[in-house]
């Protein structure tokens, strides 16, 4: 099964003092990095296997919907899932700050 576009959202700023009473060289920099900026919801598990009824009548048994459109009751949670369904994620926005100094 093919997957969704991943369209995954990465920043960075930087910030870099200098010490006031030492040369260039020495300095500090502060960071923050935030992943998945966009909190994009970046699915990377499908159920993929389908059960059928038998091999002339092709009908799916493990359907995720009902025949009127609804979620099936049997199927809400992820490891009750139907054929076709996200069943996992990847992790959502998380953001790194940094303190570096450099002499």
């Amino acid at each position: 099964m093919r997957g969704c576009a991943n369209r995954n959202v990465d920043t960075s700023v930087v910030r870099r003092f200098r010490f006031w009473k030492f040369t260039e060289a020495r300095r500090f920099e502060f960071r923050g990095d935030v992943f998945n900026t966009l909190n994009a919801a970046i699915i990377t598990g499908r159920v993929n296997s389908a059960t059928f009824n038998n091999p002339t009548n092709m009908t799916v048994t493990n359907n995720q919907f009902n025949a009127d459109g609804t979620i099936a009751s049997t199927k809400s949670l992820p490891k009750n899932a139907g054929f076709g369904a996200a069943n996992a994620a990847a992790n959502m926005r998380s953001v790194q700050l940094e303190l570096r100094i450099a002499f």
